[in-house]
This record gives structure tokens, sequence and C-alpha cells, in this order.
């Protein structure tokens, strides 16, 4: 079986947000464990990320894996929280590192360049790949189908993905989008992934709970649970956990978990693994 392990599950400014003094950014400053978030990241059986944010090496590091298994990597959007162009130009630069393939869109390809310039550079190690929404792609034996997300700005062209394993077993990586664009639901109809990560910015309360514009509250992500599900994008019984979650959801762990009770879907916390 595959196996999707969540390396960071907050928002832009993860949990606690820096010198913030709300409620849950005080108590996971305090009390550390699954309130503590880092920037959002997920990785497939070790060797497939989804995002390079600014806290994606401490993630490796402090989870116990070893980023050097990456073959490859995708990117869903150029923000800053998802995508670090200098910690991107080391890995590219080093002729000692492995051979990574970079699937992403052309500001992402364009910022690359640009340190490429500042560092006076050349890249050895990464090969770019321009994402063609609605277009699998294939890369050894894994499948990757990145999907038109609605997010973004300036006509930046972002996605989220679908992820088949060697095994074939597919994943649904839902993160940063709000309701998607027609287009995509028709995409993902009969794909049957077996596993899906929803983004949850906006968290229970009212009333962004029901947000579905650039991020999605929680009631909007069991809607996406249950449209995924209708459309036979997601099996039945398929794994189901949320992620992107932001200090402003002022929610603690605990009381996620006791919401989503019974509905089919967990909230995810750093370094949630799982098979599927």
């Amino acid at each position: 079986m595959a196996t999707l392990t969540l390396l960071g599950t907050g928002a832009c400014e993860g949990i606690p947000a820096p010198f913030c003094t709300c409620n849950l950014c005080t108590y996971a400053r305090a009390h550390g464990g699954k309130d503590r978030r880092r920037r959002f990241a997920v990785l497939l059986n070790e060797e497939t990320l989804v995002d390079f944010g600014p806290d994606i090496m401490p993630a490796f590091r402090e989870l116990g894996h070893d980023e050097t298994h990456v073959r490859r990597i995708l990117m869903t959007h150029s923000h800053l929280d998802h995508f670090q162009p200098e910690e991107m130009v080391y890995l590219a630069c080093n002729e000692h590192a492995n051979p990574v393939r970079l699937y992403c869109n052309r500001e992402i390809h364009q910022a690359l360049q640009e340190q490429f310039v500042r560092f006076k550079s050349q890249n050895a190690s990464l090969t770019i790949h321009l994402n063609e929404p609605g277009h699998e792609v294939f890369d050894e034996d894994w499948g990757i189908l990145p999907v038109r997300s609605t997010h973004g700005e300036n006509g930046e062209q972002t996605v989220v993905y679908c992820v088949t394993a060697p095994d074939g077993h597919k994943a649904l990586i839902l993160s940063d989008t709000g309701w998607l664009p027609e287009s995509s639901w028709q995409q993902l109809a009969g794909v049957e992934a077996d596993a899906a990560v929803i983004e949850m910015s906006f968290g229970i309360h009212e009333p962004y709970n029901h947000e579905k514009a650039y991020h999605l509250g929680a009631t909007s992500a069991l809607e996406m649970l249950e449209k995924l599900r209708s459309l036979h994008a997601l099996k039945p019984h398929a794994l189901c956990v949320t992620a992107h979650i932001s200090h402003c959801s002022n929610t603690r762990h605990a009381e996620l978990e006791q919401w989503f009770q019974n509905t089919g879907c967990q909230p995810g916390y750093d370094g949630f693994s799982q098979a599927f």
C-alpha cells in the first residue's frame, strides 16, 4: 500500500503565528503537541513531495524523514508558505544532490530563474516540468494529474493534484483552494481515489466555517468530501484528513477531533502518517 504523511498542516503563518497572542497561538506555544503546525506539505511514499515551503527542512529533520529519498516535487502555487525559491535553488545548485523533478507553473519557474541569476549559479540537480492542468503525466511509475484550483492572484495557474502511486492507489491533495471550478470536478469524476487531503483553513466557527471562496471552512470541507464521493472521485471509505489550518480558526486540535467525529474525515496534524 501507499503511505501519506503530513509534514505540515498549518496555513501561511503556521501555528503559533509569529508574535501572535490569540488564544490558539498562546496555547500552542505553551503546550505544543498537535496544536503546533508547520506550513503545509505532504509526503507520499517518502519519494513524492507536495509543496516546498519555509518549514520543509525542519519538518524532515524533526519528523524523522530523509529528504534524499525525494525524487519529485509537485508545486500547487507560488505563495511563499508553499514555495521558497531560495531554498529550492540550494537544492538545484548542489551537484551532489540526487536528481529531482519539479512540476510547477510558469510563475514558479520564473522565480527560480531569477534566483539562479541572483546567486550567479547553475541548475545541476533539478529538472523542471511545466504543468498542464487536466493533463496527466507519468514520472517513472507515478501518475501526476494537476487540476485547476480556485486560488491565487493575477491570473496565476494554481492547481491541486490527483497522484497515483506505483501500486495504483490514488491520493487527492486539495490545498489551497476554495470550491473547485466545474471543469475540475469533471476531471476528477470517476478517479476513485483512496485518500484525500482537504484544506480547512477557516475552521469550525460561524460564519467562516461555510467559506468557499479562496479557502474552505470546516462545513465547506465536508461538502467537498460529499461532492467527491458523489462523483466517485473518492471511494466511499477512503482515508480523508484536513490540513492547511489557520491560527485564525481559533480552534484547538482536540476541538477539531470532536467536531469531525462520525463525519468520515479527521483533522490532520504534523507527523500524521497512514497507509491508504
